[in-house]
């Protein structure tokens, strides 16, 4: 199976990624492509700009189309698009996304890892209790 682990900047995916690892024998890390390509010599801008984002998603992408079974990815393009619609909303993505589906297509299983909010409404059970504030 090649398995993608989503969600927003410091959720716990490389946490969970490498938890995956250690009890799935036989399977391999794929590291965010934002560590490959800066290991590599890529220099990312000191703020984010649109250009680093998109050679994150090609990266991502092609780690995907090379890669055989048994894979866990820490990041995926769903992610690097999100960004890149942040910072860049004006930009014309259908082609990055016509392109993420094709690759998402590719991955046999999609893992999201929300982010967790603490001292606010946790949930469904939660719903009829006062609403919490921080404090």
């Amino acid at each position: 199976m090649r398995i993608a682990v989503c969600g927003a900047h410091n959720v716990g995916k490389t946490t969970l990624t490498e938890e995956l690892l250690e009890n799935l024998p036989g399977y391999t890390l794929e590291a965010e492509p934002y560590h490959q390509l800066a290991m590599s010599g890529y220099e990312f801008s000191e703020n984010p700009i649109p250009e680093d984002f998109i050679e994150q998603f090609n990266y991502a992408a092609k780690l995907v189309s090379k890669s055989g079974s048994n894979v866990i990815f820490d990041r995926c393009v769903i992610d690097i698009l999100s960004y890149l619609h942040v910072i860049d909303p004006g930009r014309n993505i259908q082609e990055l996304f016509e392109t993420a589906q094709t690759v998402i297509a590719g991955i046999d299983l999609l893992v999201f890892v929300p982010h967790r909010r603490t001292g606010f409404d946790t949930g469904p059970s939660d719903r009829s209790a006062k609403t919490q504030t921080p404090g």
